[in-house]
């Protein structure tokens, strides 16, 4: 019986060699997706402030990294750059850097640290996630009107977003860089 052995592919975008980040990436991601299912997500790989918070969306690695699966999850937000968030429902990470999940093997660095806060890399990605050119990228005010990745019904987040010409929208979280594709009646969109 022959097996296929996943390759590790070496074109994909990466963390500088020897980075925190790019330990992460070459010793801990084969068995983060492995064991939580991140194939064929975008997710938040992030340093925690507070090394005694343990959840079940966060899981520990050696270097005290913390991986976030965008589909299930048990808070409502993810705040950047602090060591405790103000709201006890909020995780709070010092930074993180987005990735996608190729295979079990292969992740790709989509947006290192700040990157999705310039709207030419977003609208690089939404182009890469719809496989088409899309309209001009626009922030907004967003309140979400269905669950879909990080974005939780309910909530206001400020994005980055794209209506495409097929009704669907792109958006992308401003604050975390967390992507997602919704249909056209989302939620409210008012420009910022």
């Amino acid at each position: 019986m022959e097996t296929k052995e996943k390759k590790l592919k070496t074109d994909l975008r990466k963390s500088e060699f020897g980075s925190p980040f790019g330990n992460w990436e070459v010793h801990d991601f084969r068995c983060f997706a492995k064991n939580r299912g991140l194939v064929g997500c975008y997710f938040l790989v992030g340093i925690i402030g507070d090394k005694r918070l343990r959840t079940g969306d966060f899981v520990a690695s050696k270097m005290h990294f913390y991986v976030q699966n965008c589909d299930r999850r048990a808070y409502r937000k993810i705040v950047l750059g602090v060591c405790q968030s103000e709201n006890k429902n909020d995780v709070a990470l010092l930074k993180g850097q987005v990735y996608y999940a190729l295979d079990e093997r292969n992740c790709e660095l989509v947006f290192a640290v700040g990157e999705w806060r310039d709207p030419c890399n977003v609208r690089a990605l939404f182009e890469k996630m719809c496989g088409q050119e899309i309209p001009e990228v626009q922030r907004y005010r967003f309140v979400c009107r269905q669950n879909g990745g990080y974005f939780l019904d309910g909530e206001e987040y400020q994005v980055w977003a794209s209506m495409l010409p097929d009704g669907r929208v792109a958006v992308c979280d401003y604050d975390t860089g967390l992507p997602y594709l919704f249909s056209a009646d989302c939620g409210t969109f008012e420009k910022v």
